[in-house]
């Protein structure tokens, strides 16, 4: 089942796919950009991937031109790449130089507006994922009670409250490490949030790795530096 608004997350997987390999291809940080680009499969729905298998089934012609969902939702997309466009332009400072074709940049806010906005951000963002994730598992739930006959609607339901109950679990204390780019807002939390995340921290279930701060840290990396001369000195 594809939702109204598949075309952001197609456009999403793309953008963040073709980040990681200009990353791969400038960088030398390859294992974690595969990573990455691992997870944003998850962005794509089993009727895209069956388009590249040459699956694809044929939809109604027409069918969603008439539709006011339709409609609002490409308003919605428009609007969303407007923005972006717009917020790249001018907090990055995007100008072209003529004289030297290139596009130069700059970011045009300070350190401690950066730090203001993530205060600002930091929670809203918490409950965004938390809307999103209860109405998943409501819908999930709502396609298990209409599920025919009554095993397999009883087998469905348990099935749901086994995936429900792991997926609320890890989304509760993955919010501890996402919180720490903003102390503020960790120290925010629910405390029983912060208790389950040390019972199982251990476990690694959820961690706050960063790629420059693993691997490009005050302290540096271990590397083999090959180095040559033309004079033999």
């Amino acid at each position: 089942r594809s939702s109204d608004l598949r075309r952001l997350r197609i456009f999403s997987f793309y953008s963040q796919v073709f980040l990681q390999v200009l990353i791969i291809v400038t960088g030398n940080y390859n294992f974690f950009n595969l990573l990455t680009i691992v997870l944003c499969f998850s962005l794509l729905d089993d009727e895209y991937v069956g388009s590249w298998l040459g699956r694809n089934k044929k939809k109604p012609a027409g069918s969603w031109t008439h539709s006011l969902q339709s409609v609002i939702c490409a308003v919605l997309e428009l609007s969303v790449y407007g923005l972006l466009l717009y917020g790249t332009v001018e907090y990055f400072g995007l100008q072209i130089n003529w004289e030297r074709q290139i596009i130069e940049s700059k970011p045009a806010f300070t350190y401690h507006e950066f730090i203001q906005w993530l205060k600002a951000v930091t929670l809203p963002t918490v409950g965004i994922g938390a809307l999103s994730l209860a109405w998943e598992i409501l819908s999930a739930m709502y396609r298990c009670v209409c599920v025919r006959g009554f095993f397999w609607k009883l087998w469905a339901i348990l099935q749901w409250a086994v995936f429900a109950t792991a997926a609320v679990g890890m989304f509760a204390i993955s919010l501890v490490p996402f919180t720490y780019i903003e102390f503020e807002s960790n120290g925010k939390l629910w405390p029983g949030i912060h208790q389950m995340f040390s019972a199982v921290d251990q476990y690694q279930l959820a961690n706050s790795y960063g790629l420059f701060r693993r691997m490009t840290g005050v302290g540096g990396r271990p590397e083999v530096i090959v180095e040559g001369s033309y004079d033999n000195e």
